[in-house]
């Protein structure tokens, strides 16, 4: 299966959300992620890279295939409502589907009840500098999948509520989380090789 598609099983409600405190905070840093190249659209048209941010026992998460715009609004956004590991599923709301990686985010979020934002990057070169070198999940799971859930939630368990990690199975993909989109980005920031 190609990167950027939904593995998991999805009941979406299509509807309008509105817009929660916070979200032009959410947005600036989306918008900065893609003027870096950390979050957009292959050439192949797939979308990478997504951001969310906790809103009461769910999260608001970028939604699938907005990575080609730089500036998103509500409507760009989808609210994941619960979800199952086991399963293999989620529920979300929105005018888009949540992101394929929504089930990653959610292990950040189930595990460390201090997380407030979780940012997922697309970046080759760090992707391998840092490989193995800062915490990496097992590489047999890949992206979109319970197994990367689960490999991520128990480095979450260990790092705390703020901390970045390398996707072992899922080329290029590294996370970063904390208390909010902005310390997830410098946290990111700090690591990465960007300008």
């Amino acid at each position: 299966m190609r990167e950027g598609y939904i593995k998991f099983r999805c009941e979406w409600e299509k509807a309008q959300l509105s817009a929660p405190k916070g979200l032009d905070e959410v947005n600036l840093v989306r918008s900065r992620l893609w003027d870096l190249g950390l979050v957009g659209v292959k050439e192949d048209g797939v979308g990478f890279g997504n951001l969310s941010i906790r809103l009461g026992d769910g999260f608001l998460i970028t939604g699938s295939q907005t990575g080609g715009k730089r500036i998103l609004s509500i409507d760009d956004y989808s609210l994941v409502l619960d979800y199952s590991w086991e399963e293999n599923w989620l529920r979300c709301k929105g005018r888009v589907r949540a992101s394929s990686e929504s089930l990653s985010h959610s292990a950040c979020y189930r595990f460390s009840p201090e997380v407030s934002a979780v940012i997922h990057v697309h970046s080759l070169n760090d992707w391998r500098r840092w490989l193995d070198r800062l915490p990496t999940t097992d590489r047999r799971a890949e992206y979109g999948t319970p197994e990367l859930a689960r490999a991520i939630a128990g480095l979450v368990r260990k790092i705390g509520r703020q901390g970045i990690l390398v996707m072992g199975g899922h080329e290029e993909g590294i996370l970063s989380w904390g208390k909010s989109p902005v310390e997830a980005l410098n946290l990111l920031l700090d690591w990465l090789d960007v300008g």
